[in-house]
C-alpha cells in the first residue's frame, strides 16, 4: 500500500465517526521501522466555537502512556547501575514504612513495573502542585495501602505502584521526577511537546477535556487535572508526532535512529 492509498484508507475508516459524532477529535499516526508513514488530524479539539481542527502536532492528554515513560526512565537508570529490578524498594527508601512490614520487604520495583507488587490501584486527579508531592504520597500515604495479595502473586493494574517507582528514580538520582523525565526520556526522544506543566502545556493546541452530559452531548471542561504526585502513572500531554518517538524505541530494539536508548 502506498502513501496515497493508506491516507485514503485512513480517512475511510475515520472520517464518517467524526461526522456522526462519535469522535470528536482524534490524531493517529503509522510507524513503519523508523519512518512515519503516515500523520493526520481529525475533528476538532472543542465543543466550543473556540476549538480548532486537530493536527498531528495538536497536544492530547496521554493519561497511562505516562507508565511507559516511567518504565523507559526507571530502566535506564537499570542499564546505569543505579537501580537493581530485584532489590526490594526498602533498600532504596528505608524511611517507607509498608501497612505489612513482612509483605513490604518483598516489594521490588520489578513488581511495581509489573503491577504486581499486591498494593491496591488508587490515584488521585487533583493534588500539590510542589515538586515534593511525590515524596510525600509515597511516606505518608502508602504506608496505609493494604496489601491484597503477596507481591508477585497477583496481577493488578495500580497507578500507586508507578508513583512508587517513579520515587525510587528521585532517590537514587537526587533528582525530582519531572526534571528525569526531561533529560533521560524526553529529550533524548525529540519528544519537544509533551509536558506535565499546564503553563507549558497551554501555550500549543490542547485537545480539552470534556464531559458526558446526561443526554449524550459533550461539555467541555475547563479545568486540567492535574496532581505531581500522580505524574509516574499520568498527567502529561504530549502529541501523537512525539508518541511515534516513544513507540519507535519498542519497535526497533530500544533504538531510535542510529543511537541506543534502552
Amino acid at each position: 500500500m502506498n502513501s496515497s492509498q493508506l491516507t485514503s484508507r485512513v480517512e475511510q475508516l475515520i472520517q464518517p465517526h467524526i461526522e456522526a459524532g462519535d469522535i470528536l477529535g482524534l490524531s493517529l499516526a503509522v510507524i513503519q521501522g523508523n519512518d512515519i508513514v503516515y500523520s493526520g488530524g481529525f475533528g476538532k479539539t472543542s465543543t466550543e466555537e473556540s476549538g480548532v481542527l486537530v493536527t498531528p502536532n495538536t497536544l492530547f492528554a496521554l493519561g497511562s502512556v505516562c507508565k511507559t515513560l516511567c518504565a523507559v526512565l526507571v530502566m535506564r537508570l537499570v542499564e546505569e547501575g543505579k537501580i537493581n529490578l530485584d532489590t526490594p524498594v526498602i533498600e532504596y527508601i528505608p524511611e517507607l514504612k509498608f501497612s505489612n512490614e513482612n509483605l513490604g520487604k518483598k516489594v521490588t520495583t520489578r513488581h511495581l513495573l509489573s503491577h504486581t507488587s499486591g498494593l491496591p490501584a488508587f490515584g488521585k486527579t487533583w493534588g500539590s502542585r510542589d515538586p515534593d508531592s511525590l515524596k510525600r504520597f509515597v511516606l505518608e500515604q502508602v504506608p496505609y495501602y493494604t496489601f491484597f495479595a503477596q507481591p508477585g502473586a497477583i496481577y493488578l493494574y495500580a497507578s500507586s505502584a508507578f508513583c512508587i517507582a517513579g520515587y525510587v528514580a528521585e532517590v537514587v538520582t537526587g533528582r525530582y521526577y519531572e526534571d528525569l523525565i526531561r533529560a533521560y526520556v524526553l529529550d533524548p526522544l525529540s519528544m519537544t511537546r509533551t509536558s506535565f506543566d499546564p503553563t507549558e502545556i497551554l501555550t500549543y493546541s490542547v485537545a480539552l477535556p470534556h464531559d458526558k452530559m446526561d443526554d449524550g452531548s459533550l461539555k467541555v471542561s475547563h479545568q486540567i487535572p492535574y496532581n505531581v504526585c500522580g505524574n509516574p502513572s499520568g498527567f502529561a500531554y504530549g502529541s501523537i508526532l512525539d508518541l511515534t518517538q516513544l513507540a519507535k524505541i519498542f519497535l526497533n530494539s530500544g533504538r531510535l535512529s542510529n543511537e541506543s536508548l534502552l
